[in-house]
């Protein structure tokens, strides 16, 4: 009885490392690149609210980003175990093939790690929000502004991480309580700092 017992403790301790090694899916990368970010701005949160104005701002703004986190995550480049692509040669070569680089984001992740020569790619959004803030209560809840000064700029991050090959999502991050208020370019600057290293402090490819 105890001799079955020890060959049956044995024969487990050998097939849970087996077990855990299959439900990781093995990644590899050598290269990636970030795309343009996807930007949802408030109109309230820019003076030129034409659509023509929004639709360059979001694009500006979008790119702005993509160089941003390009920065932060390559800034200690003795922490980051896989090359990032130049943002310039990336978003060069969406163009050329023809690809509206604000919706980039919601292709075929496999097809554009193609087109870039990457094997895999970081997509991110920001999508503006306004709150009220109720006097006397700390919460804030959605609401349609009426009133200037009633109402918060917010905004929430998504960033996602796929593999070039499969397209399959990898990894992902969110953060969710950022003011971005795109009227004030130093308060944007200290919250994208803020946000994106964050990103890179959670990022699969950077060391601890």
């Amino acid at each position: 009885m105890q001799l079955r017992l020890i060959v049956c403790i044995l024969a487990l301790a050998f097939c849970l490392p087996a077990m855990a090694q299959n439900t990781q899916p093995a990644y590899h990368h050598n290269k990636i690149a970030i795309l343009p970010f996807h930007m949802e701005i408030m109109l309230q949160s820019v003076r030129d609210t034409s659509a023509e104005a929004r639709f360059r701002l979001e694009v500006e703004k979008g790119i702005q980003c993509q160089q941003r986190m390009h920065d932060i995550l390559t800034e200690d480049e003795d922490r980051l175990l896989v090359e990032i692509q130049d943002i310039e040669k990336t978003n060069e070569l969406l163009q050329k093939a023809g690809i509206d680089l604000r919706k980039v984001t919601f292709m075929d992740p496999a097809k554009i790690s193609r087109i870039l020569g990457v094997d895999a790619i970081l997509t991110c959004d920001i999508r503006d929000r306004l709150v009220q803030r109720f006097q006397g209560s700390p919460r804030y809840h959605p609401m349609t502004p009426q009133q200037d000064g009633l109402y918060l700029p917010t905004g929430h991050l998504h960033v996602q991480f796929f593999d070039g090959k499969s397209g399959k999502k990898i990894w992902k991050f969110e953060d969710l309580n950022n003011a971005f208020n795109w009227r004030k370019p130093k308060q944007i600057d200290k919250v994208m700092t803020r946000s994106f290293e964050h990103v890179r402090s959670e990022f699969p490819y950077t060391k601890l």
